[in-house]
């Protein structure tokens, strides 16, 4: 499920962190589904447009970010680290 992220991503020989990545392609899936709504005609429930398009892109872009989050190798220490020694001990 989750993807492997590198530590930047290279667009036109400028190298952009994946973070960056999420963010715009969180703003493209919002546009997207904001056109959607609009057109289904479900917008005008909406008290504020610009602020349920602001929602979207958040959401958007965190369901991105977890989809590539970057693993934990263990060599930082982390939680599962812990866990497997835990095991170990055990």
């Amino acid at each position: 499920m989750f993807l492997d992220v590198p530590s930047e991503v290279q667009v036109l020989g400028v190298y952009l962190p994946p973070l960056f990545v999420a963010i715009v392609a969180g703003l493209l899936c919002a546009v997207g589904i904001a056109r959607l709504l609009n057109r289904a005609g479900l917008s005008r429930f909406f008290w504020h447009p610009p602020l349920a398009l602001f929602s979207l892109w958040l959401l958007s872009t965190a369901l991105i970010g977890l989809l590539f989050r970057e693993r934990d190798t263990g060599a930082g220490g982390g939680i599962d680290q812990g866990r497997a020694a835990q095991q170990q001990r055990q």
